[in-house]
């Protein structure tokens, strides 16, 4: 599937986020099972807040860890992926 930039995505009810310094854990309520993140996953994850859209989630993400947008892109566009794949997340 081809993630575009003004999608708009949110975490599917059964995903539970929890965020600490050095990463975080995703709760898979629906599998009973959990997941350590790092805490470039975490910070990308907790940003997907429904409102804003892929491209807006990297733009926020690029500049609170200080990167350039190019710089980040394409991995976080993976991770979109990745998470759409895993049933974490859906388009709203």
């Amino acid at each position: 599937m081809k993630i575009i930039e003004n999608s708009v995505f949110c975490l599917n009810d059964h995903i539970l986020l929890a965020i600490f310094e050095d990463g975080g854990v995703v709760f898979n309520l629906k599998a009973r099972m959990s997941f350590l993140i790092n805490c470039t996953g975490a910070g990308i994850i907790r940003l997907l807040d429904g409102k804003k859209n892929i491209g807006e989630v990297i733009h926020n993400f690029a500049q609170v860890y200080e990167k350039q947008e190019a710089f980040v892109k394409d991995d976080a566009m993976n991770f979109f992926k990745s998470l759409l794949e895993r049933g974490w997340v859906h388009v709203k």
